[in-house]
Formats: structure tokens, C-alpha cells, sequence
């Protein structure tokens, strides 16, 4: 049997306050970029208030955090209260009432992902560049690194 030594339990708060001190630090330097799908913007799910809740502490301690939502032309949202940019919403998913199939909703993440990468790109133009991206977990398709 191999015995472990067991750290102090005041060793462990010491390093869970330090790595968060060390993260609130980097944050400071650092702009990221948070690209979310809610399934309401009107918080109306519990997936929406997790994303709103993510999105409002994020820039708390990242002020200059992007942050990216689809929505549909006039469509209201909670989410421009902590400032999110909203871009329109690709409505290739609507394809799938003439043919019935989940690819187009597929087709249409992938879509707003390159919409994303787009801003992330033009931000970067604009000498405003993302140094990491952070993809809320309702968003399928990867757009790769910034």
C-alpha cells in the first residue's frame, strides 16, 4: 500500500486564493473573446441564465471581454445588459420545414462560427486583438484558435 500525504486543509485554500488572485491578474491583460447560443435570450431557460450569469462575472473581472450572441432581427434580449454584441442569427435552421433534418441546424452553427471568427479577425484588425476564446458549451462547432 502507498501512503499520500494529505496537505494541510489551509494549504489548499492558500493555493485555490492564489490561482484565483493569479487568474483575476491575467485577466487584466488579457482580452477574451466569449461566444455563447443561448437557447433564450430572455433568460427563459435555465441554459440562458447560466450563459447570462457566465457573461456577467466574466466581464466583471475582464471588462474588455467580446462577447458574441446570435438573435434574430428585433428579437429581445437580456443579454445587451452586460454587453454582449449581437450578431443576426443565420435562419438556415428554418430550411429544415421544407426538409426535415438536424444538418441545417448544424449548418447553421457552423455559420455563425465563421461569423465569429470574422469579428474575432476584424477586432485583431483593428488593433484589438483576442488573445483567447472562450466557446459557451451550447455552441457545437469549433472555430479553432484566435
Amino acid at each position: 500500500m502507498i501512503d499520500f500525504p494529505i496537505a494541510d486543509l489551509s494549504d489548499v485554500l492558500a493555493t485555490e486564493t492564489a490561482t484565483a488572485r493569479l487568474l483575476d491578474m491575467s485577466l487584466e491583460f488579457m482580452r477574451i473573446a466569449y461566444i455563447a447560443c443561448p437557447t433564450s435570450l430572455t433568460l427563459g431557460s435555465a441554459n440562458a441564465i447560466q450563459t447570462y450569469t457566465t457573461l456577467r462575472e466574466l466581464r466583471r473581472r475582464a471588462p474588455d471581454t467580446l462577447a458574441l450572441v446570435p438573435r434574430w432581427l428585433r428579437e429581445p434580449s437580456r443579454f445587451g445588459e452586460v454587453g454582449a454584441r449581437h450578431l443576426p442569427r443565420p435562419a438556415v435552421g428554418k430550411l429544415s420545414r421544407l426538409y426535415r433534418s438536424t444538418l441545417w441546424y448544424y449548418a447553421e452553427r457552423a455559420i455563425f462560427a465563421a461569423m465569429t471568427a470574422a469579428v474575432v479577425a476584424w477586432e485583431a484588425l483593428r488593433g484589438r486583438p483576442v488573445c483567447a476564446v472562450w466557446r459557451s458549451r451550447s455552441c457545437t462547432c469549433s472555430i479553432g484558435p484566435p
